[in-house]
């Protein structure tokens, strides 16, 4: 069921009148002269009004402009640095190549100088067999010489002597080598 609505016995005074035509009017009737003219003046209003917002914007758009360059520079920093950290980290591994591929040079001289004085030990060797093979040679020659003129049991004496003098010094230089 509907609701009944109470009425107050006196209206309020406060509240405006609804109905429009029952008001009067507060603005007097123009001729076309003053409406022309106060038509321009509210046409400058809102033309000022158009120019206030769109010099807003202009200033929103520059605000927006400079916090995006903002960014943009930010952005160019963080570039750049990661770039130096790049090159930083480019340059420690080079350095760890150059240092690693020293070290094997490094290596690898060590084995061919290792090599090298192998050689030369070798070769000195050599020439120490020859040499004793010389003075055997030398000493055979002197034994028959000394065998043919009778003085074989001296040339032995010698003979044995010097062959163990070569043989002890030639002993001596290859336990050197072998120990350098």
């Amino acid at each position: 069921m509907p609701e009944l609505i109470r009425y107050s016995k006196q209206p309020d005074t406060t509240v405006t009148n609804i109905v429009p035509h029952d008001r009067e009017s507060v603005t007097p009737e123009l001729s076309a002269l003053e409406f022309e003219t106060q038509l321009e003046g509210v046409k400058r209003q809102q033309r000022g009004v158009k120019l206030a917002i769109a010099q807003a914007e202009l200033a929103k758009d520059r605000h927006v402009l400079r916090a995006k360059l903002i960014e943009v520079g930010t952005a160019e920093i963080g570039v750049e640095l990661a770039r130096q950290a790049f090159h930083t980290q480019a340059y420690k591994l080079i350095e760890a190549r150059a240092t690693a591929a020293i070290a094997q040079d490094n290596a690898g001289a060590k084995v061919k100088e290792w090599a090298f004085n192998q050689d030369g030990i070798r070769n000195r060797l050599e020439a120490l067999d020859l040499g004793i093979k010389q003075s055997q040679a030398e000493l055979e020659v002197k034994n028959s010489a000394f065998s043919f003129k009778g003085l074989s049991g001296l040339a032995a004496k010698v003979t044995n002597a010097v062959s163990a003098a070569v043989t002890t010094d030639s002993s001596t230089s290859r336990s050197r080598k072998q120990a350098s």
